[in-house]
């Protein structure tokens, strides 16, 4: 399998040169998951982003006593973003579950944090990536929490969103 190349499949990776992604590939670990395999436990410490260079797996987040199913990732995608770039570890939000025999691409905090040293150029256009990808997630999902409060008449979520957004800037100075 050609790593180098899954890898430019993987949106906004397409902005890394060559070299960028060659480094990441050389620093990285493939690992191997059966259909079945937990790859990441909700709540257990994150510190790794996969890539998905084959297969399929399921994301789920447990509410209550159920879990509710996410999304499905596939070739191209990746999962652990948050985790990459937190400066500590912290419990993973969601599980991930290969449906598929699944081949991934595993980078690490430290293994950024080396690339960083060795890279810079290379090491923040990733982390730019990264960035611009969280934000847009969370753009999305602030739309949709706003869109749904509408949508159900219920003004003090709306209202509950806006403070807990006021109390992120005021904690993080934005």
């Amino acid at each position: 399998m050609d790593v180098l190349a899954c890898l430019h499949r993987v949106p906004g990776f397409h902005h890394c040169d060559e070299s960028t992604l060659a480094a990441l590939v050389e620093r990285g670990r493939v690992r191997e998951y059966a259909p079945g395999d937990i790859i990441v436990r909700e709540g257990d410490e994150s510190r790794e982003l996969y890539f998905l260079l084959s297969g399929r797996v399921r994301v789920t987040k447990k509410v209550g006593p159920e879990s509710l199913t996410l999304v499905e990732l596939g070739d191209g995608d990746f999962f652990g973003e948050v985790a990459a770039v937190s400066f500590e570890p912290r419990p993973a939000m969601a599980s991930v579950t290969a449906v598929t025999p699944v081949s991934t691409l595993v980078i690490t905090r430290e293994t950024m944090a080396a690339m960083a040293e060795e890279h810079p150029a290379g090491a923040a256009m990733i982390y730019r990536i990264l960035a611009t990808i969280l934000s847009d997630k969370l753009r999305t999902l602030d739309q949709a929490f706003v869109e749904m409060c509408v949508s159900r008449n219920e003004p003090e979520r709306y209202s509950e969103l806006r403070r807990l957004q006021e109390r992120l800037y005021q904690e993080w100075g934005f």
